[in-house]
């Protein structure tokens, strides 16, 4: 087919070829808008809380004296939050027990020189946010009053910064990404398919035309 003979096709069939398309626009639109984008109830998220060091000395060479230490130290104040003691307790004071498969992914991930992040995931927010608050708790005491204090040490003390928070949703992840790809695609297939219902059309028509009239 010569290409006057595909203009000329549009240009008959048009009114096929915008139904069809905005047919499709509008429902991969409308399918956009409606992605849900509020956390759904059930679905497996992770959180987490912080735990930050800070030095607490007075003066500013003992200050960067501290800062120094705390750089030194993180992966041994991690070895405390992960350690089995610290954790039995947490889960302890938060009355989850261990065995609970509703919470898992326990774990720690490095957030600078001086903080890292506890994390838990569960598909209960009030079990992973009560865990995490016992852990974080549990982290910060047993650095402050078994490590921290021995006077060859500079003064640094460990605290916990904000509420336990969602730190991945999986819901938004995807709604996300199917919002982002259904935009942009809505005119490309609108056209693809107005263009396709444009010679459907035709061809409809031209079987028509060579059907044999039964009056004949």
């Amino acid at each position: 087919m010569e290409f006057t003979e595909i203009l000329a096709t549009l240009r008959r069939r048009w009114r096929w070829g915008v139904s069809a398309g905005a047919v499709v626009v509008v429902a991969l639109v409308t399918y956009a808008l409606l992605m849900p984008t509020g956390r759904v109830a059930g679905v497996w998220q992770d959180y987490q809380v912080t735990v930050i060091f800070v030095p607490t000395a007075a003066t500013p060479t003992a200050s960067a004296d501290a800062t120094a230490y705390i750089q030194g130290e993180m992966y041994t104040f991690a070895q405390v939050a992960l350690s089995r003691e610290v954790q039995a307790r947490a889960y302890e004071e938060s009355g989850i027990d261990r065995s609970d498969t509703r919470l898992g992914g326990v774990t720690l991930t490095y957030g600078g020189d001086d903080n890292y992040q506890l994390i838990a995931g569960s598909n209960d927010a009030t079990l992973a946010r009560d865990f995490l608050e016992a852990w974080a708790e549990q982290t910060t005491e047993t650095i402050n009053t078994t490590i921290v204090p021995d006077e060859k040490n500079p003064a640094v003390e460990a605290r916990q910064l904000g509420e336990p928070e969602l730190s991945y949703d999986p819901t938004q992840t995807t709604s996300g990404t199917a919002r982002t790809l259904a935009l942009p695609l809505a005119p490309v297939l609108g056209l693809t398919v107005g263009i396709g219902a444009c010679f459907v059309g035709e061809t409809r028509a031209r079987r028509r035309e060579r059907r044999p009239d039964p009056t004949d």
